[in-house]
């Protein structure tokens, strides 16, 4: 027997190793960083703790948005980042870990003629910021 809580972390575990493998791949062949950036947007925006959990790939969620110069992988990219500090703040602070306000930086120079891509990372910067404000505050 089986208990819906260890199917879940069984089915967490496969999911973490798949996005895990599609955010190293070399190249987004087959859509693969695509796919698992999706995934780990939806995943990741679930709850506190399944965003917790898939907090430990924000370095490679990072370097994955970093190298693209695809546009779908960039902004799906941010999208994950999004739903992941929504659902869980602290991993805003493993986000600045892997300098990922210079990959915002980036992202609104690189991508500065997508308007979608520019409106996400800006409201990631704002949200950022009112969490260092409240961080400071405390």
């Amino acid at each position: 027997y089986i208990s819906e809580l260890q199917w879940f972390i069984v089915k967490l575990g496969r999911a973490n190793e798949f996005i895990s493998r599609g955010l190293r791949a070399v190249s987004n062949a087959f859509g693969v960083k695509y796919a698992a950036l999706e995934a780990l947007k939806h995943l990741g925006g679930m709850n506190y703790e399944t965003s917790f959990l898939l907090g430990k790939l924000l370095p490679d969620v990072v370097n994955a948005i970093k190298a693209t110069k695809d546009n779908s992988v960039a902004y799906s990219g941010l999208k994950a980042l999004q739903a992941m500090f929504h659902a869980c703040v602290p991993n805003i602070t493993r986000f600045q870990e892997c300098q990922g306000d210079e990959l915002l930086e980036r992202m609104l120079a690189s991508f500065s003629s997508d308007p979608d891509i520019v409106q996400v990372a800006l409201q990631i910067q704002n949200f950022i910021m009112a969490f260092d404000k409240s961080e400071s505050e405390m």
